[in-house]
């Protein structure tokens, strides 16, 4: 651990430089192609969400070391050492889609996917990541196998259950329905938040949109842009529309069947 604190040390003071730039910043003009304005944008949001985890992790280290810690509290320490550095590793891989989106360059290796079996691995990890919420998943009978990345459809999941996670309210449940209404492998995310404006519908897949209802919660603001570019690369169609059941939202994505076998 002692070995982490000097490259910690000098990655927080970088965030904390570069997240002077301005945060609220208005997202690049996509017909100007301006490099430099999308650059800025960039480096505001990755500095303002890295600064968090890597100031816990450091400070978290920092107590490690220190002489007459009892077992308790040195396992807590360690405990939220993995969590927010479990949160850099998704953060991460969202700026990597990004980067690579931006220069249509997303690589796939689509293969047949359970999607009931990825979705519960990604439940479980969000339950702890979430540990006060609680996550419904329903699954219909005789889901198609789909053509997917896996990991790419973790990532997708993952972002649209911490955005329910996040914008709905603690005492509801997220739910999570897998069916195949029309022979296509879909999966639905529904929680009881602010709901959506469906005129805004498309451009919450913006890469730097924050809806009015949600700009007060904190966020990069790039996990539906990236959940949305990762459907695509894999051939699937992804949306946002409000509730056909009272409030909130529901999210969801279709990927096509591999096959005729069945899940």
């Amino acid at each position: 651990m002692e070995a982490l604190r000097g490259p910690l040390a000098r990655l927080a003071a970088w965030a904390a430089r570069a997240s002077a730039l301005p945060v609220e910043a208005a997202p690049p003009d996509p017909d100007r192609n301006d490099a430099e304005a999308y650059r800025e944008a960039f480096l505001a949001i990755l500095s303002h969400e890295l600064r968090t985890p890597i100031t816990s992790i450091y400070a978290a280290s920092t107590l490690l070391s220190r002489p007459g810690l009892d077992e308790e509290r040195r396992l807590e320490l360690v405990g939220d050492i993995a969590q927010e550095a479990e949160r850099l590793r998704r953060l991460v891989e969202d700026l990597v889609v990004l980067a690579h989106a931006e220069r249509g360059a997303i690589e796939v290796h689509t293969e047949p996917i359970l999607l009931p079996h990825v979705l519960r691995k990604v439940c479980e990890q969000q339950k702890r990541r979430w540990p006060h919420r609680t996550f419904q998943l329903s699954v219909a009978p005789l889901v198609p196998v789909a053509r997917a990345e896996e990991a790419f459809v973790e990532q997708i999941t993952r972002n649209l259950l911490e955005n329910a996670a996040k914008f709905g309210p603690a005492d509801r449940p997220v739910e999570i329905v897998v069916d195949a209404p029309d022979g296509c492998p879909r999966v639905r995310v529904l929680d009881r938040g602010p709901g959506i404006d469906p005129a805004e519908a498309e451009r919450l897949f913006e890469v730097f949109y924050r809806s009015p209802r949600t700009s007060r919660v904190a966020g990069s603001g790039i996990g539906l842009f990236v959940a949305h570019r990762l459907v695509e690369a894999i051939g699937g169609s992804i949306w946002a529309r409000p509730r056909d059941d009272g409030p909130g939202a529901e999210f969801g994505f279709q990927l096509q069947p591999f096959s005729d076998d069945v899940a």
